[in-house]
Parts: C-alpha cells; structure tokens; sequence
C-alpha cells in the first residue's frame, strides 16, 4: 500500500516538472488575438482556450488525436493511435505545422498498453519525449504504467526504459530545463505571520500585533507523524488564504481544501476531498487561481471569485496543460 502511494506521487511529481516551464520568446495567439491559458484534449480535438474556458483557437488536425504534452509556445507533442501503433508527431500551435517523428508499437496483448488522455502519460524531460505504456490496473489507484517508451523528437529513435530507470532521469531533471516559482518575499512575510494553533485553526497575527483566529472548520483533524493538521499558503495579492485539513490517509491522502480572507471572512470549502483536485496553481498573466478537478471520465477547470466560492469554467476535457508559466502552486 504504501509503495503504490509512493508511486502515485511520484508521478505527480512528473506532472508538475512538464508542466512548470520556461516561457519562450514566441506565444501562440488565438483567433481572436489573445493570449492562450490552456491546451485542451476534448473528443479527439485540440483547442486553444482563454483564462474564462472560452475558446480561442481550434487546432486542425485529421485524425483524433489520443493524447499530447505542451512543452513550450511554439512545441506541442501528440499521438495519433492506429490499431496497436500510436503514432507522434511534432506540432506548432502558432503555424499549426505538424512533423511526423516516430511510431512506437504495443510490445503486448495488453488492451490498455496505452492510455488515452492520462495527465501523466506523457512527459517532455531533457530534451526527450517519454510515453507510458503498458499499463495495469490496481485497486483503488486505477491505471498505473509498468513501462516508458523514450523517443528522441531528432532522429525519432526509441526505447523502453523500466519505471524505475523513468523516475530516475525525472529526478534528476535540472533546474535549467524547468522554472519553480520565485517565493514572493511580501507573501513570506505574511505566511510567517500565520500559525496553526493547538485546536488546528489558523491565528494571523497583524502589523499591530494583535492575534487573530481566521478560520473555523467542523472537520475532524487528525495529527499524525509526518502530517500537519493543517497546511495552508497564502494566495498571490497577500489577501487569501488556502488551506488544507489533515483527514487522514487510506489509499490516498484526504481530506477538505478551503478558502478564506485574510481578516477571516468568507471562508468557502473549495474541494470537498483533496483527492478529487490536488492541484491549486496561478499562471502568468492572469488574476485568477484554478483547480483541474477530476471526474470518472473527464476534468473540469475551476476557477475562484472574488467571495472564494467556485466557478466551474470548462466541462468535459480529456485533457488540460497549461500555456503559460505556473508562478505559484499549492499541494498537498
């Protein structure tokens, strides 16, 4: 059990390394003009959309597309499957160019040796494109992959590394081919002036010096070794608060996310169990912070307003990477 939960954050992980990248010099512009927040995977299509969920620019491509990784402005990796071979190809958003580079076969009777749409089944790391592959199934976690196919996007050559040899050359992914966010000093500030006192609520402590509680949950909290009760961030703007209540561990971490003022109004529960969306992230450019919540078979995109209740933007997506570099993130 524990190994398997090891194994679901490691590829976690591996999502956040493709999806936290350097922005390039050239940006793809909608129909419309306007910069892309995300690339979504919906039927079998492309489609460039806004920060709303609206759509900006829809990608011409003949076949359905099985799945893709964005890797920067101008680079998108995607699969065609045909029969037991998936196919890959090279795309440019701004042109729509497309590049076949490589055919990569099922070594195996397995029917689900590839899976469509997985967040994590593709990955762009050092200059190389992985696909998982092979996948099986494991009670209460899903589809885990057993395998990786490594492909050179040059020369189209390609491998089969095991899991383990995957996780290794993610692991030691440097820091020149993926940007983490710079902590913001005036947000250290405040996050240095929030605790979490003995009933697991948080006290914020003013520029008067006055201590404040400035939340209030009915949630059982639960104290365990190597978990906090709560774990909180404070959001970009020093005005909200996130944060998340320890509700204990099964076959995945659990427990409620919410989100308050800082003087500890509106506090609003935003995920009811962390497991259904354990991703609350910023993009450059924009004021808003969103959640990618999962479905049995689809995704939503979830943004906040200004009274910290959410707003569901998009339905229905296979699957959703983002445009733009990430500037702040929270997990769990």
């Amino acid at each position: 059990m524990k190994a398997t939960i090891q194994f679901v954050l490691k590829m976690f992980i591996v999502f956040l390394v493709s999806t936290i990248l350097v922005g390039a010099q050239k940006k793809p512009d909608g129909d419309n003009g306007k910069q892309p927040a995300f690339l979504v995977l919906e039927k079998g299509k492309l489609t460039l959309i806004d920060e709303n969920g609206k759509n900006l620019k829809k990608i011409k491509i003949k076949d359905p597309v099985f799945d893709f990784v964005w890797v920067d402005p101008t680079t998108v990796f995607y699969s065609v499957l045909k029969k037991k071979t998936l196919q890959i190809f090279k795309l440019d958003p701004v042109s729509e160019a497309v590049k076949k580079i490589a055919e990569i076969k099922s070594t195996s009777n397995n029917t689900k040796y590839w899976m469509e749409g997985d967040e994590f089944s593709m990955s762009f790391i050092k200059k190389m494109l992985y696909v998982k592959c092979d996948y099986y199934e494991e009670f209460p976690y899903g589809f885990l992959p057993k395998k990786v196919y490594e492909i050179d996007p040059g020369s189209g050559k390609n491998r089969i590394i095991e899991m383990d040899q995957f996780f290794a050359i993610q692991s030691d992914t440097t820091s020149a081919e993926t940007t983490k966010p710079e902590p913001d000093a005036g947000l250290a500030k405040i996050r240095a002036a929030i605790q979490v006192n003995s009933d697991c609520e948080l006290e914020y402590t003013g520029a008067d010096g006055r201590t404040k509680v400035i939340t209030k949950t009915t949630d059982e909290k639960i104290r365990e070794d190597g978990y906090d009760c709560v774990s909180f961030d404070v959001l970009p703007g020093g005005k909200k608060v996130i944060f998340f209540v320890f509700g204990g561990v099964g076959d995945f971490i659990h427990g409620p996310v919410y989100l308050v003022n800082l003087d500890g109004s509106q506090q609003k529960r935003i995920i009811d169990d962390v497991v259904d969306g354990p991703f609350v992230f910023a993009i450059e450019g924009s004021g808003k912070i969103f959640n990618i919540r999962n479905k049995d078979k689809s995704r939503d995109l979830i943004s906040f307003k200004d009274d910290n209740s959410a707003v569901v933007l998009r339905t229905g997506i296979k699957k959703i990477e983002p445009c733009r570099k990430i500037v702040w993130t929270f997990s769990f």
